[in-house]
């Protein structure tokens, strides 16, 4: 009676061991668990922070494409003028030119 009783106390004390070895082992799973999901709570932040820094460089480029086009249209305006005072002047110089050849006269 002894020896299987010792045979029992020897199981019990084995599954103990186990028991106790399972619940370490799951504490540091949970303590796992919870560190990974303060990284994915933090990585979801950084993601959602990064999604509207690109929506701002988005609008930021549009805007700058907008002005670009702007710019060169302001530019071909301001040649139009130009090619046209320089006509204004050359008939200006013409006019002159045939003034002081009547003033010769």
């Amino acid at each position: 009676a002894e020896a299987a009783y010792l045979g029992k106390q020897s199981i019990v004390d084995e599954i103990e061991h186990e028991l106790k070895e399972a619940k370490v082992v799951a504490q540091e799973e949970t303590t796992n668990f919870h560190e990974e999901k303060k990284t994915l709570v933090a990585a979801t932040k950084a993601a959602q922070a990064a999604q509207a820094e690109l929506k701002l460089l988005q609008q930021a480029l549009k805007i700058a494409q907008s002005n670009v086009q702007n710019a060169e249209q302001a530019a071909k305006g301001a040649e139009i003028e130009v090619t046209q005072k320089e006509k204004l002047i050359a008939a200006a110089k013409s006019r002159v030119n045939e003034l002081e050849n009547q003033l010769k006269a």
